[in-house]
This record gives structure tokens, C-alpha cells and sequence, in this order.
């Protein structure tokens, strides 16, 4: 699973992002991120890489006409494989952003 930051994802960017994981115990770290408690839109998509940061436009636009709003970092992971899959330009991927009503 990978993280991208509010701000880049706000703007359409998609890098750089962060490996994450979960680990047993607290540490400290700059580098270190804590996915925090509270509401989370979830969307799969199967679409090309590119269109990740459209994907994301799309469904910050759907969000906000439903009355919420980002509040948060994004958080994706890898569904299925580009080669698992007949369309070498099929990728798919979940990701999830916590929202907050506005």
C-alpha cells in the first residue's frame, strides 16, 4: 500500500508517495505516518495509471456535491496487477481519503 499527501493529491499529483504498513509498535519518525480514526470514502477503480489524479478529481468533485470534503491524506492499494489482467492498460486499485462534512 502506498500514501500520497493531501496537498499533492489536491493538486493532481500522485508522487511522491510512501510505502506504508502496518508495524506493532509506536515509533517515532518523521518519515512515519498514522492513518487516523474517523470517516473514509473508499473507491476501486480498474483505469490506467495515469488516470489517477482524474480518478481523484472526479470523486473530490462527487464528494463535495454530497456535502463533504477531503481532510486528509490518501491511501491506495494495488487490487489487481497490470499483468494479471487482459488490458495491459487495465490497473486495479482501492484507494481511501478521510472526509469530513462541511
Amino acid at each position: 500500500p502506498e500514501m500520497v499527501s493531501a496537498e499533492n493529491f489536491s493538486k493532481g499529483e500522485i508522487y511522491p508517495y510512501r510505502y506504508i504498513a502496518k508495524i506493532p509498535f509506536k515509533a517515532e519518525d518523521p518519515n512515519l505516518f498514522i492513518k487516523p480514526a474517523g470517516i473514509y470514502a473508499v473507491a476501486n477503480f480498474f483505469d490506467e495509471w495515469d488516470n489517477i489524479p482524474e480518478n481523484g478529481k472526479i470523486s473530490k468533485a462527487e464528494l463535495e456535491r454530497r456535502g463533504y470534503r477531503w481532510s486528509g491524506n490518501m491511501f491506495t492499494n494495488d487490487i489487481a496487477f497490470t499483468l494479471l489482467l487482459n488490458d495491459k492498460k487495465a490497473y486495479g486499485y482501492t484507494f481511501s481519503i478521510k472526509i469530513e462534512q462541511r
